[in-house]
């Protein structure tokens, strides 16, 4: 249950221009990604390459829709949402090595920001979905605490070296925000 929308502030015209600049900022950053990398976690902006990054599903188009509804921009908003509707997939034979903490906090959370702000039952839907993936192969330890990283396809669930082997704590406690709003 959100918060009521607090009422806008009066705007001066120079609130004016600073808002559309950062409108502009934000459609520019939006149509590089669209354009050059689509569907990746994230754009190279100099070799202008979408590369896959820790999620491996499009976590830029995800975690951008809460910020295109925030500033407006009904166009791009369309389009991240078609996006994310129409190829957004969880299990997929790429999808190896997830990091949780990541994988929750941006594409989970940005699902549930979405869902928050354009009450859009699609998104709460995906994100009920790859959280109960997500839990039920991180989760499988007698101690409770989640592995940092899963397998979507092979559903294999591990901590990752740099960490030797154990469970990093900030990782872990951050999960909570994004599982305590979908129960």
């Amino acid at each position: 249950m959100g918060l009521p929308p607090l009422p806008p502030p009066p705007a001066d015209d120079a609130t004016l221009l600073r808002q559309e600049a950062v409108r502009r900022a934000i459609r520019h950053a939006w149509a590089g990604y669209s354009r050059y990398a689509r569907g990746k976690d994230d754009l190279k902006p100099v070799s202008r390459e979408g590369v896959e990054g820790l999620c491996k599903m499009g976590v830029t188009a995800v975690d951008s829709i809460d910020t295109l509804l925030l500033a407006e921009l009904p166009r791009e908003m369309a389009d991240a949402r078609a996006w994310v509707r129409q190829s957004l997939a969880f299990g997929k034979a790429d999808q190896e090595d997830i990091n949780v903490f990541e994988t929750m906090i941006r594409v989970v959370g940005g699902l549930l920001g979405a869902h928050e702000l354009s009450r859009d039952g699609a998104y709460l839907a995906q994100a009920a979905d790859l959280a109960r993936r997500l839990v039920s192969l991180a989760f499988r330890e007698p101690t409770g605490i989640p592995l940092g990283t899963v397998g979507l396809h092979s559903r294999k669930a591990f901590n990752p070296t740099w960490i030797h082997g154990a469970s990093a704590v900030s990782e872990v406690a951050t999960l909570q925000l994004e599982l305590a709003y979908i129960a």
